[in-house]
C-alpha cells in the first residue's frame, strides 16, 4: 500500500468507527422497550476495533 492509499483507508475507518459506534447505542438506547444491552456493546467494540485499526494504520 502507498502512504496515500494507508491514510485514505485510515479516514475510512475512523468513519466507520463514528457510524458504527453511533447508529448501534443509539439504536440500543431509543429501541422500543427500553434501553437493549446487546446493540450498545456490539456498537462500542465495533467502533473500538475499527478505530484501533485506523489508528495502526496511521501511525506506521
Amino acid at each position: 500500500m502507498t502512504q496515500k492509499q494507508k491514510e485514505s483507508v485510515a479516514k475510512y475507518l475512523y468513519d466507520v468507527s463514528k457510524l458504527s459506534y453511533t447508529g448501534l447505542v443509539l439504536y440500543g438506547f431509543l429501541k422500543e422497550g427500553g434501553p437493549s444491552l446487546v446493540p450498545i456493546l456490539v456498537g462500542a467494540f465495533s467502533g473500538t476495533i475499527a478505530f484501533l485499526m485506523a489508528y495502526s494504520l496511521e501511525g506506521e
